[in-house]
């Protein structure tokens, strides 16, 4: 199975997420106009056989649906290349030689997907790049084998960065680049499009417990650890694509009072802002998700940005 690929999906995905001992569903209805409508949320805890996840397929019709499942960070690499100036059908065996030499197992073992980088209109003659998503070939059948055993159909496997872009494309301007930054227990992720393209992504290495649980000492070194990456990848962004005018950095549901937003704002080139759930969708049938620990939510986001896919 190819990791992002792409297929039409009419009556919307329902977007699954697997941990360990947990699994999360989601479904989003796509709409013309407005806000999507999130219209399923759950979280499950796994027993440690097949059998609860079999239980969850029966329960919620899992068959009417195409299924999309998010890899979580650690479970694959996004590298990024020269584009090699060959055939476009030698393009992927072109690739997988170029990135041999970038992972830690050998790349005949390797599943991979590519996506073009945008090119900067002020600088056509800059090389194209390309984002090369891979994955252990081990990895990826233990979890088709996963879904498939327990009846999801699935379709896609996606990624984060590519769920974080479809997020940003709900929020962001016309023709301005946008940042989005959101964090999890396994660290932050940071994102920038334009016109629902994605043009850069970095992992910071803070989690969001270093965040909201330690002390306002330990918060603050964290607070000056994000800024910096931020500010560099900004700085880097604006020197790749130098047509682009950024317009802000938008801190996805992480709490105005833990101080983060207003430490960026006052270290930063952008404007910052804070982001509800509530911002990104309509939650009119599940008001019950805005009561969740900020921990909860940021477990269902990503999902719902795989969700959201649309071709």
């Amino acid at each position: 199975m190819r990791l992002f690929a792409r297929s039409v999906a009419p009556k919307g995905w329902l977007a699954v997420r697997v941990w360990p001992d947990r699994v999360c569903v989601v479904r989003v209805s796509p709409v013309t106009a407005g806000k999507p409508r999130i219209v399923l949320c759950q979280m499950r805890r796994l027993d440690g056989s097949p059998n609860a996840l079999k239980r969850l397929a029966r329960e919620l019709h899992v068959q009417r649906h195409q299924v999309a499942c998010l890899l979580n960070a650690g479970e694959y690499q996004l590298l990024v290349v020269e584009a090699p100036n060959v055939p476009e059908n030698e393009l992927r065996s072109a690739v997988r030689w170029r990135v041999k030499d970038q992972i830690d197992f050998p790349v005949e073992a390797a599943t991979l997907d590519i996506l073009s980088v945008p090119l900067d209109r002020n600088n056509p003659t800059r090389t194209t790049s390309l984002y090369v998503a891979v994955a252990r070939n081990t990895l990826i059948a233990e979890r088709q084998f996963l879904l498939e055993d327990a009846k999801f159909p699935l379709s896609v496997i996606d990624i984060p960065e590519l769920a974080q872009r479809n997020l940003a494309v709900l929020i962001e301007e016309p023709d301005r680049g946008f940042a989005l930054l959101s964090f999890d227990a396994t660290g932050g992720l940071l994102t920038f499009t334009c016109n629902g393209e994605l043009y850069l992504a970095r992992r910071l290495d803070i989690a969001l417990p270093q965040i909201l649980l330690q002390s306002p000492e330990q918060r603050e070194y964290a607070f000056e650890r994000i800024a910096l990456d931020v500010q560099r990848t900004i700085d880097h962004f604006d020197r790749q694509f130098r047509s682009i005018a950024m317009g802000q950095l938008a801190i996805a549901l992480i709490p105005p009072e833990c101080g983060l937003e207003a430490y960026l704002a006052n270290n930063l080139s952008l404007p910052v802002t804070t982001i509800p759930l509530s911002t990104f969708f309509d939650l009119s049938e599940m008001t019950e998700l805005e009561l969740l620990a900020i921990e909860q939510q940021v477990e269902f986001l990503l999902a719902f940005g795989v969700a959201l896919r649309m071709d």
